[in-house]
Order: structure tokens, then C-alpha cells, then sequence
């Protein structure tokens, strides 16, 4: 079967999963973003707030570490943190959210048949991804740091490693919903266990990445990651329903 027009575009939006790992929610306000020439109404998860705006830097630095072919939209933080950044302090982020784009894909109208047919295919993308994620996670860590050290003047060395995939947790016509946990560590302190769950979701014709990150302390962050993206996913969905 000829794969779908879109997946050729998607080839790096699979690391993208595995590699955005470095760095009890409902939803509440929504914004207007911007994806080419369209937009979509974005719910922000409740008790977080979007960064971009106050922090433009944390953005570029995030961004750092993901596949050129990706951009960074937002990043949503709890109030605490956006603010403990804001005032220059060194704070580490516990729980956090991100939303990604393709940006051969942005503003690029992909029917919901085409997308629900590539479903399995893009899940096949993500599992191979993780097969090979310290190689590709190696590249991007050394792409991150170089461009952490260019703007900020300090060499971070962060690396990655100890990367577990957990797999698919969801399937929707319009999504697909995965978690994955991995070990980060900074230079001149201990490694942190990371734990991401994240979904390729179509939505209104647009594909989006959408991210929940914890600090993996037991399964419990597991499960807050897997519900927080999802109730998040479906409110974006909901959200621009026709």
C-alpha cells in the first residue's frame, strides 16, 4: 500500500519523541496559535501558563535540543516556576508541558483519512526511533548543548541515557498516545529520571506534538503524564470540533 502523501515529511518527528525527553490536570483558558496561515484554539492545561511570551530565551534553548526539522510553540509551566526563571534563579523544572510542530507540516491540511491511515505507520516510526534513540539522542544532546553554551556562555554537557520505551497507551482516529522514560544529567550534578508521555494528534486538519513531562519517581508519574496529555489532546480536540 502506497504510504500516505504526508508521512515523508514526518521523518523527523519520530526523534523528536524519544529526544524531547531532557529536559492532575483539566483545562482551562485557550489561546489562538498560529500554524501558517490558520490557527487553532489551544486550551492551556490548568494550573500551568505558556512561557514564550516571558521567557522567548527558554524557548530557543528548548528548542535546542530537538530535531531542526521541529519547532518549539510553547512551553507551559506552573506559575512557580515561570517565575522562579524569570527572576534568573537556577530552578529545575518538576512537571511541564510542550507543544511542538513539523515545520514542513505547518499550516499543511491533512484529512483525517489520510492521517487515520498513517496511524500505524507513525507508530511503527516512534518504536524504531527508541531502538536507536541513544545514537540520534547522542547528536542532539551535543546540538543543544553547543547552542545552550553559545547563548548562555556556560558548557551544560548534558547527556541522555537508560532511554525505556513503554509504548502505545492510546489510539484514536485522530491520535496516537505513547510514553517513554529516559535519565538526564548536567554536568556537576546527579542524573534525574525523566518520564514523557506525548501524542501525534491531528487536529482540524493540523498535525500537532503535544508533550507532558515528570520528574519519574514511581509509576504514579507515569500515570500523570499518560492522563495529562491525554485530557489535554482531547480538549484541543473538542475545542476545534466543526
Amino acid at each position: 500500500m502506497k504510504p500516505p502523501s504526508f508521512l515523508p515529511r514526518m521523518q523527523g518527528t519520530a526523534v523528536a519523541f524519544g529526544l524531547a525527553l531532557l529536559l492532575c490536570t483539566t483545562l482551562a483558558t485557550a489561546a489562538d496559535i498560529q500554524f501558517g496561515k490558520r490557527s487553532l484554539n489551544v486550551p492551556t492545561p490548568e494550573h500551568f501558563v505558556p512561557s514564550a511570551a516571558t521567557l522567548p530565551m527558554l524557548i530557543v534553548v528548548l528548542e535546542g535540543y530537538l530535531p531542526k526539522t521541529n519547532r518549539l510553540v510553547e512551553a507551559y509551566l506552573t506559575p512557580n516556576d515561570l517565575d522562579a526563571l524569570s527572576k534568573g534563579e537556577n530552578k529545575e523544572l518538576d512537571r511541564y508541558f510542550q507543544l511542538q510542530v513539523a515545520r514542513n507540516l505547518e499550516g499543511v491540511h491533512v484529512p483525517d483519512g489520510e492521517f487515520e491511515k498513517a496511524r500505524d505507520q507513525i507508530e511503527a516510526g516512534v518504536r524504531a526511533a527508541f531502538d536507536h534513540v541513544d545514537t540520534l539522542g547522542d547528536a542532539l544532546m551535543r546540538q543543544g548543548n553547543e547552542k545552550t553554551g553559545a547563548l548562555t556562555g556556560k558548557d551544560v554537557n548534558a547527556s541522555l541515557s537508560g532511554t525505556g520505551y513503554f509504548g502505545t497507551f492510546r489510539r484514536e482516529p485522530w491520535g496516537l498516545f505513547f510514553s517513554a522514560r529516559s535519565s538526564v544529567a548536567v554536568e556537576g550534578q546527579a542524573p534525574t529520571s525523566i518520564v514523557m508521555s506525548g501524542a501525534v494528534v491531528q487536529i482540524d486538519g493540523q498535525v500537532l506534538y503535544l508533550y507532558a513531562y515528570s520528574h519519574y519517581r514511581d509509576e504514579k508519574d507515569r500515570q500523570w503524564t499518560a492522563a495529562a496529555v491525554s485530557r489535554w489532546a482531547d480538549a484541543i480536540h473538542a475545542a476545534n470540533a466543526h
